[in-house]
């Protein structure tokens, strides 16, 4: 099972192409879990509205009665999943179509990789593409302090992925195992 953790907290602009590019992958999801943060826009009406047009997409909303921020926000969306592998997602990502495909492809394969972070792009709130002077020495627009051959995985140790910022949460796909120990860790 494939589940997909989402956040949303006033994202009424980008919400609804975001949960677009979810749903049009190349291997299909299980679950969308979106736990909003007390939206004050349209975020909530969008996705109900969504959901209106699209019955058969497996979409759960979760409404806060109050602001948690970000943090408390994500960990709610990741205890509310229920897949073998959790992907993360913001409302404002846009994600390639074969994102998911190639992802649980390299999953699956190598059943001991236990945490999967992908490469990304940036943009701008247009979906225009961010240019980055790339550091030699770094990969992923300089979040990553070495450099990393490109298709290539290279392993990373726990204290790399849980201390430091190399990642994007909305590049990352983690095992139900890893959910557990992020949850009874946070």
């Amino acid at each position: 099972m494939i589940s997909v953790a989402m956040t949303t907290y006033n994202g009424e602009n980008f919400v609804l192409e975001q949960i677009n590019s979810i749903f049009h992958q190349t291997r299909n999801i299980d679950e969308l879990i979106i736990v909003d943060d007390h939206s004050s826009d349209q975020t909530i009406p969008i996705i109900l509205h969504l959901m209106q047009e699209h019955p058969d997409w497996p979409i759960k909303v979760y409404v806060n009665t109050k602001n948690l921020g970000y943090k408390r926000n994500f960990e709610k969306a990741i205890a509310l999943s229920n897949g073998d592998h959790i992907f993360l997602s913001d409302q404002d990502d846009v994600w390639m179509e074969n994102k998911v495909e190639e992802m649980m492809r390299i999953m699956e394969t190598d059943p001991q990789i236990e945490v999967l972070a992908s490469s990304f792009d940036l943009i701008d709130q247009d979906g225009r593409l961010l240019e980055i002077d790339e550091d030699p020495d770094r990969s992923n627009h300089n979040f990553l302090l070495k450099k990393v051959e490109k298709d290539s995985l290279t392993p990373m140790s726990l204290e790399e992925f849980a201390y430091h910022n190399y990642f994007q949460g909305c590049a990352l796909v983690m095992t139900k195992k890893i959910r557990q120990l992020f949850l009874e860790n946070f």
